[in-house]
């Protein structure tokens, strides 16, 4: 099987916000979503040091310090793609990327032990009765933060690393994380180098 891997380095150019819920939630509802036979001990572990409820978070461990799953890097890839499809002329974009990119490694960190702080915003939902307002809390990272991770490409007909380079473009108008139409999490690629 052929492959390429890219190392990529991003940084973010507007805050970046947390996305994981407490523990008890996480544990009870999102951990539930993984595959069949998936351990989430580890994720659910890394949200341990809760200082207030309803407060989106980023994992953590006393090792590193805060980081993200590689499971948001092919998220934002398979919503990017799927997005540009009528520019990539890819047809079923999404399905592709997940079939033939990977992302290592499973922690990618930031280069920080805590958050930079918390935004509190309102946020307005459609609940069982009907329209209502309510406040959103996250711990963010501010701009200019910076992970790297890797992207291994398994050789195909159409996923290629400069296809890869222009769905990471999009970054720039929607990022990682949460409240990305909002613009943040938003983020320029610094390096993208074949290793």
């Amino acid at each position: 099987m052929k492959k390429t891997n890219i190392k990529i380095k991003i940084e973010l150019t507007e805050k970046m916000l947390g996305t994981a819920p407490d523990p008890e939630i996480y544990g009870k509802y999102i951990a539930t979503l993984a595959p069949a036979g998936t351990d989430t001990r580890d994720e659910i572990e890394t949200l341990a040091n809760i200082e207030e409820r309803g407060t989106t978070r980023f994992h953590t461990d006393s090792e590193k310090g805060l980081f993200i799953y590689n499971y948001m890097v092919i998220g934002f890839l398979k919503e990017a793609g799927n997005s540009l499809k009528e520019n990539l002329s890819i047809k079923a974009v999404k399905s592709k990327i997940e079939q033939f990119v990977f992302c290592n490694p499973r922690k990618i960190y930031f280069s920080k032990v805590k958050p930079d702080g918390v935004l509190e915003r309102p946020k307005r939902v459609n609940g069982p009765m009907g329209p209502q307002s309510t406040l959103g809390r996250s711990e963010y990272v501010s701009e200019g933060t910076q992970i790297e991770f890797l992207l291994t490409i398994i050789e195909n007909k159409e996923i290629k690393p400069e296809v890869v380079l222009d769905i990471l473009g999009y970054g720039e108008l929607k990022g990682l994380g949460q409240w990305r139409n909002g613009g943040y999490g938003s983020f320029k690629v610094l390096d993208f180098e074949e290793v």
